[in-house]
């Protein structure tokens, strides 16, 4: 999905992208992870395992698992967004609130280490 303007990702953030499931979160994860290795610099040291449904964090799947297919609920640290909101203007704080709620799961996926990938071709 390709957005041209920052509206257009907001209203997609507040319309769509509500709740998040742990499939999503597992995604959002590899996908900021490997956008970050690729383009600017290492973030963090995750190591993701080959699953059928795409890439996964076994310490975070485990901890998502009561979850199942339904929606995982997320925290918020707004003491620590507020320290960075006076930086941005209200449409990046929209942004980048949303966008902190569904990347603080990366502060305790970095110490994982490698297991076994799944060998299963599909």
């Amino acid at each position: 999905m390709f957005f041209y303007t920052k509206n257009e990702y907001l209203n997609f953030i507040l319309n769509v992208i509500e709740k998040i499931t742990q499939i999503q979160i597992q995604k959002i994860i590899y996908i900021v992870y490997s956008y970050f290795l690729l383009f600017e610099k290492k973030i963090a040291d995750i190591n993701f395992e080959t699953w059928r449904w795409g890439p996964v964090i076994y310490r975070l799947w485990k901890k998502h698992t009561m979850f199942s297919a339904n929606n995982v609920s997320l925290s918020f640290d707004k003491s620590t967004y507020n320290r960075f909101s006076s930086l941005y203007s209200s449409e990046n704080k929209k942004i980048n609130y949303y966008f902190f709620i569904k990347i603080k799961v990366l502060r305790y996926c970095s110490d994982l280490s490698w297991t076994n990938t799944l060998k299963k071709t599909l």
